[in-house]
């Protein structure tokens, strides 16, 4: 099982192109609250090239067991802007416990957008719509907040979902539900039989009874530890 702070892999030299298209868009926040070019540490290296926007028809899901002092929701939310810009008119549900941390995710990205570099020729923060609890992009693609409970995993069920965030999933009582319908919500495969999708999903690991963590030991059974067939190695 590998962790947030894994050492990366080497790189494909797609991948190092997309690595560097983000370093020279995207700026963050330091711990000083100053927003400052997305240099990334070799962890975010390994975390992107799994990306959609970069993998596409080969990408699989993501899952990263974290601590709670890591970057991970902000580089999350750039893998998903990125995929929001690229492809048409699906939803990118953000799932979190309550619906005022999901929308501090809508905040972030918010944020995010607003700062990227001017004039990139690729996102352009004119041009997209903010509200509390969604983003909507020129392309009609979304980021809907939403909290994590039973009628929300309805919701998305209904929706047409390339991708989106499940975050928070250890304490989930409703990660089942969430989780499949995620899944259902995917949009197929096309003509070829290729399909765009991918699921990212971070948590803590804390207690051995919640939904999340029988899922996940499940998991680790069914596709082995390193769930390289199912599941970004990146965890």
């Amino acid at each position: 099982m590998k962790s947030w702070y894994s050492p990366p892999t080497s790189l494909t030299k797609l991948e190092g192109i997309y690595l560097d298209f983000l370093e020279r868009i995207f700026y963050v926040k330091n711990p000083l609250k100053q927003w400052i070019p997305y240099k990334l540490t070799p962890h975010q290296e390994e975390y992107h090239k799994y990306d959609l926007a970069c993998q596409k028809y080969k990408s699989v899901d993501k899952l990263v067991v974290k601590s709670r002092q890591t970057s991970f929701t902000t580089s999350s939310l750039i893998s998903l802007i990125m995929a929001g810009v690229m492809w048409e008119e699906h939803t990118m549900p953000l799932m979190r416990l309550r619906f005022e941390s999901a929308k501090e995710l809508i905040k972030e990205a918010k944020e995010l957008i607003k700062h990227v570099e001017p004039d990139n020729g690729f996102v352009n923060p004119d041009d997209f719509v903010f509200t509390t609890t969604k983003i909507v992009f020129p392309n009609g693609a979304e980021l809907t907040a939403f909290p994590a409970n039973d009628e929300s995993a309805d919701a998305v069920r209904g929706l047409r979902v390339l991708t989106g965030l499940i975050d928070e999933a250890n304490f989930m009582k409703y990660f089942n539900d969430i989780f499949i319908a995620f899944q259902d919500a995917d949009s197929g495969s096309d003509v070829k039989g290729r399909k765009l999708f991918q699921m990212i999903i971070g948590t803590t690991l804390r207690g051995l009874t919640t939904p999340f963590y029988q899922w996940y030991r499940s998991e680790e059974r069914r596709v082995g530890k390193e769930c390289r067939s199912r599941w970004s190695p990146y965890h």
